[in-house]
């Protein structure tokens, strides 16, 4: 799965892509014809899920505590990725139990199945997966029951790849009865020096806690001796009681072999004229790894980790 602004940007393997063929042996085959119709990308996609109206409520950033609540909630995006990357072991680390064609039927824990429509060569991919009342266990979410569908294209040129994932899937937590939502659009476009990742709208929901950005873009323009990167989005969540904006007031360097930028400024926008500034090692003043600076209270925190700093 290719990590966007919602998680680890400067990671780009497919977790769910070219894994459904890889279940190996065993199960049945019948012939049928081929399914080849072609995965469409959708036109776009658009905050739908949203329980309580976040994504119109800005909230204000006026001290440390809505700095940390935004940047833990830049952490959970990952949980929407993770549950893919767990649920595409779950299915794939099992032999289909019926292959006809180009479609895979994989047995779940129950009496579900997951259906996967492959259209993919040897240099690009096209899959469909489709979840039936689908039991599978997971180490991070516990034993989950699927339904719905993601697609994933990732189509290789001659100097480089692009395509997109969709999600659209429902759940449940089988232990505490908590309902799973991961519904969205994500797309790149990775070129030889230079890599775009664009999320329309990716919401998550897991029991009570709601996670969505939209709007966003990360561009890396690689010049040999790093990665100089640039995002815009918007950052909505349960956590935060609204949303806040996000965006590159100096582009963020970091160099080769390196884990924390060298450089760069990203800017938090709130309610009200408010914003906060993370700023990383040259552009701190002081010499600190990274510090985050509250506009309103003159505050500043600094850091000696980049961890929890978005990159």
């Amino acid at each position: 799965m290719v990590k966007t602004t919602t998680a680890v940007i400067l990671a780009s393997v497919s977790v769910w892509g070219l894994t459904a063929c890889g279940g190996g042996g065993g199960g049945s085959s019948s012939s049928s014809s081929v399914d080849d119709t072609p995965t469409e990308r959708p036109s776009s996609a658009d905050i739908t899920v949203d329980p309580n109206g976040y994504a119109e409520k800005q909230v204000a950033i006026s001290s440390q505590t809505e700095t940390d609540s935004i940047l833990e909630l830049y952490e959970d995006a990952e949980n929407a990725y993770l549950l893919a990357e767990q649920v595409d072991n779950a299915v794939t680390s099992r032999s289909p139990s019926d292959v006809s064609g180009n479609v895979l039927t994989y047995d779940c824990d129950n009496d579900g199945e997951v259906v996967i429509t492959v259209n993919s060569d040897d240099v690009s991919d096209d899959e469909r997966w489709k979840f039936n009342n689908c039991e599978l266990d997971t180490p991070t979410f516990g034993r989950i029951v699927l339904n719905g569908d993601y697609s994933y294209v990732n189509e290789v040129m001659s100097n480089g790849n692009a395509g997109f994932q969709v999600f659209d899937l429902t759940g449940t937590v089988i232990a505490s009865g908590d309902d799973i939502v991961a519904k969205g659009l994500d797309e790149w476009d990775i070129g030889e020096n230079t890599e775009k990742y664009r999320t329309d709208a990716l919401e998550f929901i897991i029991g009570n806690d709601y996670f969505a950005i939209a709007n966003a873009l990360t561009t890396l323009e690689d010049d040999g001796s790093g990665v100089s990167i640039s995002l815009e989005s918007k950052l909505i969540g349960s956590a935060l009681g609204g949303y806040i904006n996000i965006s590159t007031q100096k582009s963020v360097f970091v160099a080769s072999g390196e884990s924390c930028p060298q450089s760069g400024i990203i800017r938090l926008d709130g309610d009200s004229s408010t914003f906060a500034e993370i700023r990383y090692l040259d552009d701190t003043g002081t010499g600190d790894v990274a510090m985050v600076v509250i506009d309103s209270s003159g505050e500043a925190v600094p850091y000696n980790t980049c961890e929890s700093l978005i990159f």
